[in-house]
């Protein structure tokens, strides 16, 4: 379901240097190298959504983001082609993931 509301080609920008960063082609992409490798570091991962914003065809997300050891804000930027999420970008506390991370 998850997959059905992006493109084909999604393109999926994670910064930093973190074991789930990266560009990522493609929902598959995303699922095995973000979504399975996130829970592994990060127990009781959660976004909550604080405020969305649309500009034309952008929307930004600012969320808070929990897990064990880590409670922070994070910004998710998607671009939206044809109806469809072309792409995602996420601007991430990565300092405070780091020190959250189970090693």
């Amino acid at each position: 379901a998850w997959a059905s509301i992006h493109s084909n080609d999604l393109k999926f920008t994670i910064f930093g240097d973190l074991p789930q960063s990266g560009v990522f082609i493609g929902t598959e992409a995303v699922i095995k190298n973000v979504f399975e490798v996130i829970p592994v570091y990060w127990p009781k991962f959660s976004l909550t959504p604080i405020e969305t914003t649309v500009v034309g065809d952008v929307v930004f997300v600012h969320n808070r983001m929990t897990a064990d050891n880590l409670n922070t804000e994070t910004m998710h930027m998607f671009e939206v082609r044809n109806g469809k999420i072309a792409s995602f970008t996420a601007f991430e506390d990565t300092d405070s993931m780091r020190k959250a991370m189970i090693k």
